[in-house]
């Protein structure tokens, strides 16, 4: 699997109702990893309301931006990809489907 190096552009904002409630696990993604020692280790991260971060693929910026509702429902994040000129029209369910449609759309292939 391709690992791509994720820079923080903008900070969003935590939205307790959103963060915390209900779709809590909606809103962030868990890094699990494991140390040398075996020991199992969880990083946690949020989907901010607002949030920009930018991947590099192919010498060409992508950049993700959080909003909140997706077509399933207002509660839970969305994601909008941007290059350069190009974006996407819709706001996806995942930042990796918002990035392969755009990167589809762009290089008229898949990664």
């Amino acid at each position: 699997m391709l690992q791509l190096s994720v820079k923080l552009i903008t900070t969003g904002i935590i939205i307790s109702d959103l963060h915390f409630g209900p779709f809590l696990r909606d809103w962030w993604y868990i890094r699990i990893t494991l140390q040398e020692n075996g020991i199992r280790a969880e990083q946690y991260y949020s989907f901010q309301v607002g949030m920009k971060t930018q991947v590099e693929i192919k010498n060409r910026p992508f950049i993700i931006w959080v909003v909140q509702g997706n077509k399933y429902n207002n509660s839970l994040p969305g994601f909008l990809c941007k290059s350069l000129l190009e974006s996407n029209k819709g706001v996806e369910n995942d930042p990796t489907s918002a990035i392969l449609k755009l990167y589809k759309k762009i290089f008229q292939n898949e990664t």
